[in-house]
Parts: C-alpha cells; structure tokens; sequence
C-alpha cells in the first residue's frame, strides 16, 4: 500500500482537498510525506503547521523532511514529545509514545491571519542564578522587533521552551516583567526520553536546543479564541510545603511537615513510606 493511500484511509477525505479549515492528522517517522499533498494538506496550504515527532523517533530526519515545507506563507513548527494527540486516531487520541507514530496539526490563514516567529536564547550555559536568568531572558524579550499589533482579544503567542532548558518559568517571569506583550500567552515544552537525553525544537529549517521559540498569533476576522487547560496528573492526599529548592537544577532539598517543622526531603519520604 503506497504511503498515499495509508494516510487517506486514516483521515477524512475532506482534508484533501482545498478546505481552509484546520486540520490535524498523523504520520509514520519511518516514512515521511514526500510533499504536503502526501501529509493530507493542499500544496497552496498557507499558516502554520505543528508537527510533533516521538522520543523514539529520529528527530533530525524527521524535522527535515517536515522543515523542506516551509515557505514565505506557511511556517512549519517541529517539536519532540513524548504525548502527542490526534483526533485522527482510531483507538486513542494520544500517538504511540513508544513507537513512530507523530501527528500534526494545521492552522491555516483563514483561522490565523498573521503571525510572525521569534527565537529566544535561554541563557541556559551562561547564568547561574534565578534572577541571572530571568533578567538575560528579559533582555532577550526587549530586543525582539515585532512588526504586528498586539491586543488582547485579537492576538496571542504561543510559547514552546527546549524542555530540558528547566526554564519555563524563568522565561514567564521574564515576559511579564517585561510589560511588552498585552496578550494571552499559551504552548508548553518540547519533550522527550525519560532518559532526559534530549529535546529538540525544529523551525527555519535549523534544530534548536536551549532556545524558545515564540508565535504571536493575529486571528482572522471573525474568528475568535478561547484559552483551555488540561492536566495529566492526578492529586494525592499527602503533599508538602517545600522550604528549600533550587530552581535551577529543579531540585528539593527539604519540606515542612504536617506539624510545620523543618526536614529534609528524604526523611520525610522515609517516613511516607514507612
């Protein structure tokens, strides 16, 4: 069966043709669409396009096959996961995480009249404190020449950190501090191996590591947005109050227990676990 045929028998057969809506679907990292006709997306396809490849995958390949798409009207975001979704699936929403099955998703200029793409260094090798690298990633947002307004209710950026970067936060802080962006921030991180051996961010036909990268977002008229949130944890009874940590090597040191006493995270571990 040609690699052709695989993909329009896993999505609707609409999405072949020259439809504006948004689209998502997924796709084999052992074999890569050749074209964006072959993904299940017009040729012509003008916006941005989303394509989240597993921790299994090969990532380099994977993010050049999807990069040779980009043009002067659709800029192509390649992002490593370790959970990637499509509503396109048979059995689940989330992709093999253990195997080469990735998704994407495309948002065409019909829904997202503008957008513009910046990269952000996180000042990952450089900075040695919190405030270091809050105050580096601050400058780094100063810099940025933005060519489109921003409003609230028109426009939003869409935020994707290097994962391992440990600096989400860091970055956050930095953009508020800021005062420069009067619109909702949304993304998450690339994502990996729980081997934490690497995350990996593909755009402009480079692979990024320690970088960020931000899409402000202009919406067509007459569209609209709303912001939504899930998590994938569930909450335990026992938790604790942290009383020292390093927020840049993202460790605990020790907790408050129940009686607001003092100790290390170890012990109190020991004593949870009997």
């Amino acid at each position: 069966m040609s690699i052709i045929k695989a993909i329009k028998k896993r999505l609707p057969a609409a999405r072949f043709g020259r439809s504006s809506q948004p689209a998502n679907g997924t796709f084999d990292c052992r074999a890569l669409p050749a074209s964006l006709s072959a993904a299940g997306l017009s040729q012509r396809a003008g916006g941005l396009l989303m394509t989240f490849v597993p921790p299994e995958a090969d990532f380099q390949r994977a993010s050049q096959a999807w990069q040779r798409f980009t043009s002067a009207d659709l800029t192509v975001l390649t992002l490593s996961s370790n959970g990637a979704l499509s509503s396109s699936g048979r059995q689940s929403t989330y992709c093999d995480g253990a195997g080469q099955e990735g998704s994407w998703l495309w948002l065409p200029d019909s829904l997202i009249a503008r957008h513009e793409t910046h990269i952000i260094d996180l000042h990952v090798q450089d900075t040695h404190t919190a405030s270091q690298r809050i105050t580096a990633i601050q400058q780094e947002l100063e810099r940025l020449q933005l060519r489109m307004p921003l409003s609230a209710d028109r426009t939003f950026a869409m935020i994707y950190c290097d994962g391992l970067s440990a600096s989400e936060g860091f970055l956050m802080q930095a953009w508020y501090n800021s005062g420069r962006f009067p619109c909702l921030a949304i993304g998450g991180s690339a994502g990996g191996k729980i081997s934490f051996d690497g995350t990996w961010i593909g755009v402009g036909g480079k692979i990024l590591q320690g970088k960020a990268v931000i899409i402000f977002c202009q919406m067509a008229a007459g569209k609209s947005f709303a912001p939504f949130k899930s998590q994938n944890f569930t909450p335990l009874d026992n938790s604790w109050l942290i009383a020292e940590a390093d927020p840049i090597a993202r460790t605990v040191s020790s907790v408050f227990n129940r009686q607001g006493q003092q100790q290390s995270l170890v012990s109190a571990l020991c004593t949870h676990l009997n």
